[in-house]
């Protein structure tokens, strides 16, 4: 962990991340019958807790855990993980900071090669838990110039999610 970075990439339903990060409700419903379980797994939605028993590395785990955290995006088939919307929020939010409510020039900046670019210090620190672009991820930006507008190509593992924003014709000069 990064005490740097903030808590918006983790992926608590990737590998035994669940089991690691417990919540501080202790447990006190049954668990899902295979039946709801089926379900759930089946719509993938929804931020569910699990109650059910369960250990790690040889201890048991006393906390109800997160079983899904999945949000209301959805491309007709899929519900995304939560962590794609923080991430790709995150983004948007820094970016408009860091570039004076998305100014031109300062977009390229942003995304430059200079070490000192946001997205090179992001990649410089792929290999936290907490990295805002982790291994496997990439953003990748394209102006279009004749409408005014910035799309941006955020990949999560291959997958891509788009964000678009307005630019801001005034220059970070002339601002």
């Amino acid at each position: 962990m990064d005490p740097e970075l903030p808590g918006v990439r983790f992926d608590i339903e990737s590998d035994d991340h669940s089991l690691i990060v417990y919540t501080t409700m202790a447990k006190e419903i049954t668990g899902f019958t295979n039946s709801i379980k089926n379900d759930i797994n089946r719509k993938n939605f929804g931020f569910v807790f699990s109650s059910e028993n369960a250990a790690y590395k040889g201890g048991d785990i006393t906390n109800i855990m997160v079983y899904k955290a999945r949000n209301l995006m959805s491309d007709g088939y899929m519900f995304e993980p939560i962590y794609k919307t923080q991430v790709t929020s995150y983004i948007e939010r820094v970016m408009r900071h860091g570039t004076g409510d998305f100014k031109e020039d300062s977009i390229v900046q942003f995304f430059s090669n200079n070490p000192s670019s946001q997205k090179s210090q992001w990649l410089s620190k792929r290999e936290y838990l907490n990295a805002i672009l982790g291994k496997g991820d990439d953003i990748e930006y394209i102006i279009d110039e004749e409408n005014g507008y910035c799309t941006l190509n955020i990949t999560f593992n291959g997958n891509i999610k788009n964000l678009e924003v307005e630019i801001n014709r005034l220059s970070a000069n002339r601002a």
